[in-house]
């Protein structure tokens, strides 16, 4: 038996959590399907039975103790193990569908490695009968073109001014754009607390983005057309094609941006929405 056996639903309306839970899951080798709400998670694991269900627990049309409650009202999912996420809150308390036996509750902000133990302790038995492991490593694939490896390869990675406070800094991860864009990188960065410094190669130059602990401190688009700061972000965000280089490490210096990622990122995807919906009345 192996670990693809396994099935995974994903319940969460934030597209980007969404995106970097589903790859991490799909990489290790297990087969998920993936929701935008409550109901539509119903839906789908009544079409799929899954083996785990990992679910927001603030959901726009249900919450995921709800949700539990109702999967489990069937009997072919009675026995389906949850884990639920939630942002950490003083008042924080699982619902009444919570399962202490077999259900994970995980507090946000949490890393991949949080997410992968979860899942294992969700799967118990299941997770030993197969070849399942969590993964301990951020996996971001490079494309398998020759050319774009051969042509990144050759390419002069700039290094950051000194102005920008960084040390040790020691490549981590890369990879192309178009097939793992900068708002996946900077939700899994975020995801695990990272430092360092992200430079990306995209169709009009170079761009930078200084980070501590998961948070953008930092970004700037070279040329002379140069950005800086969230304009720079928004920017960077925009670019499909191109590549790019996490070297971590020592981040220090202020806070230019003052902004989370997750607010960053959703503001970005609201200003990509209103320019297409400009163009479209054009």
């Amino acid at each position: 038996m192996t670990s693809a056996t396994i099935r995974v639903l994903v319940v969460d309306d934030d597209p980007w959590s969404q995106q970097v839970i589903s790859s991490q899951l799909t990489q290790s080798g297990l087969r998920v399907d993936c929701a935008g709400d409550g109901w539509e998670g119903l839906i789908l694991a009544g079409r799929a039975r899954p083996d785990l269900i990992v679910t927001e627990v603030h959901l726009p049309t249900t919450d995921g103790w709800t949700l539990a409650e109702e999967i489990r009202h069937r009997d072919l999912l009675e026995p389906v193990p949850f884990v639920f996420m939630a942002d950490e809150s003083p008042g924080l308390k699982p619902g009444k569908s919570f399962r202490p036996a077999t259900d994970q509750l995980l507090t946000k902000p949490f890393t991949i490695i949080d997410l992968h133990g979860a899942i294992e302790r969700g799967l118990g038995e299941r997770a030993r009968e197969t070849s399942y492991a969590g993964s301990t490593k951020i996996i971001v694939e490079v494309s398998s073109s020759a050319h774009n490896i051969a042509k990144f390869a050759t390419h002069e990675m700039p290094r950051p001014s000194e102005s920008w406070e960084m040390q040790g800094l020691e490549p981590a991860l890369r990879g192309s754009l178009a097939s793992f864009g900068l708002s996946s990188l900077l939700m899994v960065i975020e995801l695990d607390r990272m430092s360092g410094l992200v430079t990306l190669h995209g169709p009009i130059g170079t761009g930078r983005l200084a980070i501590r602990e998961g948070r953008v401190l930092r970004a700037h688009v070279e040329g002379d057309k140069g950005a800086y700061g969230p304009h720079a972000i928004f920017q960077m965000l925009q670019w499909a094609k191109g590549t790019f280089v996490f070297e971590a490490g020592e981040v220090g210096g202020e806070d230019q941006i003052e902004r989370s990622t997750s607010f960053l990122l959703m503001e970005g995807a609201r200003m990509v929405d209103e320019r297409a919906s400009k163009l479209k009345k054009m």
